[in-house]
């Protein structure tokens, strides 16, 4: 969650380093978030 812009470009630099599923979310979708990391998607 935060500032999409600074989630690109930290996403563009983690993805060659890393299997794990990256998913953003606004703040506004913060319980969905949490449902997303409660079913094993990290």
């Amino acid at each position: 969650m935060g500032n999409t812009k600074w989630k690109e470009q930290f996403t563009e630099v983690l993805i060659p380093f890393t299997k794990a599923h990256i998913k953003f979310f606004s703040p506004e979708e913060k319980d969905l978030a949490k449902e997303w990391m409660e079913k094993g998607n990290h």
